[in-house]
């Protein structure tokens, strides 16, 4: 049973009368009341404009003995100087007496020095062939209610009004105020690709060797047999036609290993051209540590900075990687089973972390390789389907509204 708000009426100005008369006939029903007073006021209330002598009642006051009173024109549960607060249950079913349980509190003198007053009130309304489709409170003293009393009326079986969508016809960067949290929020554009390859033509791409190529829509070791270290470089490499930032970015790509004795370095982002074994560029590279594992290194200058622990793979399984530059000194490595990368295989994400990362920088190359250093052994690995988002610091697949400092 689903609880909603089925009206609510609040006086703008003195008077005797508060109603609510579009209530929709529920089954259950909670009335909340809040009396503000302007010198003696009662509170009386009818269902359904009925006023003939249909409703019976029964009054505790302050654990007094009960009054019992019948053939009554209303419920008239109070009758005071004093502000009031009452909560009452209604049953509705039309084919049944309408029984009540109202609980009220009276402020009584003000100041913590007096304590408040309470009745307690049941009653019923002998109707059998209607629901409840209107409340109707009354005063019959010679005060007043005053502006601001209140009474609001709760239902069951509501269907909830749908949630207040964000637009989506508004300009990435926009701003939005949730009235009820004070929460804000900001729309981020949807991650922007600033590279992509997919690996069906090698225009672009230089060879060195022969055993790693770019066709068919993968770059690949074409001879799993053949060494993979202490060999001439082979590879293939590629200019971005763009920097990578130095603080973030992201990249995507598919990644298979296919078996083999030792690692290589499927994936490398360099400053300049040639081997990552030997030459003296800045470099970030998705590793081999062997066959089974993968990692993140990272050199300046040639020199080697540091490297992240390392991620297990299986053979011969696709494995859907991420990596991002996600500030000046942290790296990260994600590989996932899926390929919207909502599920990380075991052991992912990897992280890197040092001071010395900051000091690579002005990346412009992809290449994939060989490890022509560390004694001999195969290799077997395969790169599909790459796509860079420069500037990124978290992957956007659409436009998305996202909470400010959350």
């Amino acid at each position: 049973m689903a609880w909603g708000k089925a009206g609510s009426t609040t006086l703008s100005s003195t008077g005797d009368d508060i109603d609510i008369t579009d209530l929709g006939g529920h089954k259950f029903n909670l009335f909340l009341n809040h009396k503000i007073t302007s010198g003696a006021s009662s509170i009386n209330y009818t269902f359904n404009n009925d006023s003939a002598a249909n409703y019976a009642i029964r009054i505790n006051i302050n654990g007094a003995t009960d009054g019992a009173y019948a053939n009554r024109s209303n419920f008239d549960f109070w009758q005071d100087t004093n502000d009031a607060f009452e909560v009452m249950y209604a049953v509705g079913i039309s084919s049944k007496e309408k029984l009540v349980i109202n609980l009220t509190v009276g402020q009584n003198a003000t100041g913590a020095g007096t304590a408040p007053s309470r009745r307690e009130h049941v009653g019923k309304w002998v109707n059998t062939s209607d629901t409840i489709d209107r409340i109707d409170c009354n005063n019959d003293q010679s005060g007043d209610y005053a502006v601001d009393t209140n009474m609001s009326a709760l239902g069951s079986d509501i269907t909830p009004a749908s949630a207040v969508t964000f637009p989506t016809n508004v300009q990435v960067g926009s701003r939005a105020e949730i009235t009820d949290s004070r929460k804000m929020y900001n729309l981020q554009g949807a991650s922007t690709i600033s590279f992509e390859d997919d690996y069906t033509s090698n225009s672009g791409w230089t060879q060195t060797g022969s055993k790693v190529t770019v066709n068919s829509g993968k770059a690949d070791w074409v001879d799993a047999n053949a060494a993979a270290t202490n060999d001439s470089l082979q590879q293939v490499i590629k200019s971005l036609g763009i920097t990578l930032n130095d603080t973030a970015w992201i990249a995507d790509f598919t990644y298979i290993n296919n078996g083999g004795t030792v690692g290589g370095y499927p994936f490398v982002f360099q400053s300049g051209t040639g081997n990552y074994d030997s030459a003296s560029n800045d470099a970030i590279t998705m590793s081999e540590d062997n066959p089974n594992n993968i990692k993140i290194n990272t050199k300046n200058g040639g020199t080697y900075v540091a490297g992240s622990s390392t991620i297990a793979v299986s053979s011969g399984t696709t494995y859907y990687i991420r990596i991002q530059r996600i500030s000046a000194t942290d790296i990260k490595l994600s590989a996932f089973t899926d390929s919207a990368r909502t599920t990380h295989t075991s052991g992912s994400p990897v992280t890197v972390s040092n001071a010395g990362i900051a000091n690579i920088t002005g990346l412009t190359y992809v290449q994939h390789q060989n490890q022509t250093t560390g004694g001999g052994g195969t290799t077997n690995f395969e790169i599909t389907d790459l796509k860079i988002y420069n500037g990124a610091t978290s992957f956007l697949e659409s436009n998305t509204w996202q909470e400010i400092g959350a």
